[in-house]
């Protein structure tokens, strides 16, 4: 059995970052990269691989799996605005 053939069984082997084959039932349902995990509710965002569509999945409702490919690296970068401090803004890039 390889890497991408085994099913996650607990949330909190996902972090972000980590990318993910999603399956409802039977059938493939997105190949993404996952943006945030929230542990107490059980729930998930995935930035769908192709389109960048931001997606929510419940951990209960669906099954996940490793997916081929590297796993990214999340940085946060100051974009060096001149605003006031509680107008910072950063943006976070996925490479």
């Amino acid at each position: 059995m390889t890497a991408a053939e085994k099913w996650m069984t607990d949330l909190s082997q996902i972090q972000p970052g980590d990318r993910l084959e999603i399956w409802d039932e039977f059938y493939e349902s997105c190949i993404g990269t996952v943006g945030q995990v929230s542990h107490p509710l059980g729930v998930l965002w995935v930035l769908e691989a192709g389109t960048g569509v931001r997606r929510l999945f419940s951990f209960e409702d669906c099954r996940l799996r490793p997916a081929p490919g590297q796993k990214l690296r999340r940085e946060k970068f100051d974009i060096g605005l001149a605003l006031p401090n509680s107008h910072r803004s950063a943006i976070e890039l996925w490479f």
